[in-house]
């Protein structure tokens, strides 16, 4: 007997941790990919590098929006928490998995207490997870009408890049 799941998502860092759950000889990636207006194909994706590529694109679009104010407000402040995520989920060292959002990546660095590498940031990443709360669909009902201030934007996009390398 045969048995095949078939995940579909346009999230890739959920697709991401499913793929990492899963024996290599037993997974495969494929992607719907646009041909033209009317035309989609099926073809293999390559999730690994498509999605370090995504985090480098999204460290890129905050770098833009801070150095030379480029780049849509509401794509930008959406971008934050991918990139916080996704860098502290690296630095974890064992306490944060994959599946961590930045909810969970403050609640376990505070659990760890002050003798966890990562608690000096703790402070400054549960007020970004605040602060992104408001702009992202699974948190707030309202988060596709919520006002975005420049201003406040550009600071957020300051600390974000100041505490992931940037």
């Amino acid at each position: 007997m045969t048995a095949q799941v078939i995940v579909l998502s346009h999230d890739g860092l959920f697709l991401k941790r499913i793929w990492d759950r899963i024996d290599a000889a037993d997974r495969k990636a494929l992607t719907i990919a646009r041909i033209d207006q009317t035309n989609s194909t099926i073809r293999p994706w390559d999730i690994e590098t498509e999605l370090q590529a995504a985090y480098q694109a999204q460290r890129r679009a905050l770098m833009d929006f801070y150095l030379r104010n480029e780049g849509e407000p509401r794509d930008v402040v959406q971008k934050i928490r991918p990139v916080l995520e996704t860098h502290y989920r690296r630095l974890g060292e064992g306490l944060l998995g994959d599946a961590d959002n930045l909810g969970g990546i403050v609640l376990k660095i505070r659990t760890a207490g002050t003798a966890h590498h990562l608690y000096p940031v703790c402070d400054k990443l549960e007020e970004l997870n605040l602060y992104t709360c408001r702009y992202h669909h699974g948190e707030s009902p309202n988060y596709a009408a919520e006002p975005i201030d420049n201003a406040e934007l550009q600071g957020y996009v300051s600390k974000t890049l100041s505490i992931t390398d940037g």
